[in-house]
């Protein structure tokens, strides 16, 4: 690009420039008339006019050559603009990008959240836990994906496996056996109805297929067990339990067993005879000190079994 540049620039006088107009103007430096000419064609951009914004700015003043100083003008105003278009571009570009990467990661980080919350906050599809022991136990917690009251998806999130927990269609014929402390909460002893001990132990004992519920401890935050009793009628019982525990909303502790074999006949003959209060708890619990919400000790049967699974899987009677 060719640059019209003068070969001197005479310095301003105050006969031909008003200072003060000018710097009101926002220009640089003051402008006397240059004959047309002292100005010469360089055909580089190198002069004192690319170099010096004093030198363009006098050049496009000149009222003597006004296609040059339109010219000059034009050039530096488009310069000028390019320049300010140019930032203006980059400003943009940069925001542009700033705003798109912070964007994304946002994006990015919310939908591997939302992926890894779906996928470990909310498992579907989970496989029956493996059976490797007559009696299995299992303690789980799922406090980072704030599920509450809900143990089947806690415990899936936290174990992997599907909440091992059986619905059986079988017969009631008794009440619940709730036994509990009131001197000593982690103490047994006393039961809400004898009544209902002396019926699920003749139940059991009778061959019924039936279903029975035992509690024991206190109803209070820390958690009462509750254990289901599935008694097959052919002298076997299956059985799960749970920590019943309020004050612990996204943690618990269950357990179950595979078929465990019942005790003999005179094994419930003998705590049908006279029984008291304290013989029906140790009948139908076979202890009294307890840790109140810990659940039964490791590998608990209840007494009225044997203790010996004859089968390892867990389900339903028939």
């Amino acid at each position: 690009m060719h640059m019209r540049t003068r070969e001197t620039i005479q310095p301003p006088t105050a006969a031909t420039c008003d200072f003060i107009a000018l710097l009101t103007l926002g220009l640089t430096a003051c402008v006397d008339p240059v004959p047309i000419g002292m100005l010469t064609d360089t055909g580089s951009s190198a002069g004192p006019s690319s170099m010096s914004g004093d030198a363009i700015s006098s050049t496009s003043a000149s009222d003597s050559d006004a296609s040059t100083s339109t010219s000059t003008s034009t050039g530096t105003t488009t310069l000028g603009t390019t320049t300010a278009d140019s930032q203006a571009t980059t400003t943009s570009d940069t925001t542009t990008l700033d705003t798109e990467g912070l964007t994304t990661i946002e994006t990015e980080g919310t939908t591997n959240g939302t992926t890894t919350a779906g996928l470990e906050c909310d498992p579907v599809g989970l496989q029956a836990c493996a059976v490797d022991s007559c009696v299995q136990r299992w303690s789980y917690a799922c406090d980072e994906c704030d599920i509450e009251f809900d143990p089947a998806r806690c415990f899936g999130v936290d174990i992997g496996c599907a909440y091992p927990a059986l619905t059986c269609n079988l017969p009631k014929p008794c009440e619940r056996i709730w036994a509990f402390g009131e001197r000593n909460p982690e103490t047994l002893e006393f039961l809400e109805s004898d009544d209902a001990a002396l019926c699920v132990l003749a139940s059991l004992r009778d061959g019924e297929a039936a279903r029975h519920e035992l509690l024991w401890g206190a109803m209070e935050d820390s958690g009462v067990v509750v254990m289901d009793v599935f008694a097959d009628g052919a002298g076997g019982a299956t059985i799960q339990w749970e920590v019943d525990c309020q004050g612990c909303p996204s943690s618990g502790i269950v357990g179950r067993s595979g078929l465990l074999a019942l005790q003999p006949a005179g094994y419930f003959d003998d705590c049908l005879d006279a029984p008291t209060t304290a013989s029906l708890i140790q009948c139908a619990f076979g202890f009294t000190d307890f840790s109140q919400g810990g659940g039964p000790a490791d590998g608990y049967t209840p007494p009225w079994t044997t203790g010996e699974c004859t089968a390892l899987e867990f389900a339903c009677p028939g």
